[in-house]
């Protein structure tokens, strides 16, 4: 199976380097479910609503695509997508790597 990505970042996983192949977006709104009142203010609540995602290939049966947890999130029929996992943080909390993929 060929791992192949569609983040924006190369994805570093056991020692292999993963570059972008091309780059899946998912737009989405928000939508208000109501509000609550603190301290004299009307809050508004809000939910954020998926919609159409954009720039990624059709399952071919024979790949993983690495995608963001907001596009995975948007296509749950799916079983070809994977997020990077297990993240691998420098001593200043920047992602380097990862030791696993996500199955979401």
């Amino acid at each position: 199976m060929k791992v192949r990505n569609f983040t924006p970042h190369t994805v570093n996983i056991l020692g292999l380097s993963i570059e972008p192949e091309g780059l899946a977006r998912v737009s989405s709104y928000s939508e208000r479910v109501g509000s609550i009142r603190s301290q004299g203010i009307d809050i508004p609540l809000v939910r954020s609503v998926l919609g159409e995602v954009t720039g990624l290939p059709d399952d071919d049966g024979k790949s993983l695509f690495v995608v963001s947890r907001m596009v995975a999130a948007a296509l749950p029929e799916r079983d070809d997508l994977a997020v990077p996992a297990a993240l691998i943080r420098d001593d200043k909390g920047r992602v380097q790597g990862c030791n696993a993929l996500e199955l979401v």
